[in-house]
């Protein structure tokens, strides 16, 4: 694993928009926010869910969480 320094805060780098669709993803993984299911869902937001959960498994796998 690499090694870098922060200089600033993390939250710097992540935008009011990104933080409201990880947030939506949270939320949507207990109620999708169209009833019908994934196939009812906006493409852009399934999109969304599925490079957040690519994001997750690779921080987890880089922090060796399982």
């Amino acid at each position: 694993m690499g090694v870098f320094r922060l200089t600033q805060c993390p939250w710097n780098f992540v935008d009011h928009r990104t933080v409201q669709l990880m947030r939506y993803v949270r939320l949507a993984e207990r109620h999708l926010p169209v009833d019908g299911g994934l196939l009812d869902q906006a493409s852009s937001f399934v999109e969304a869910m599925d490079w957040i959960e690519i994001e997750r498994g690779r921080w987890k796998s880089e922090l060796g969480i399982r």
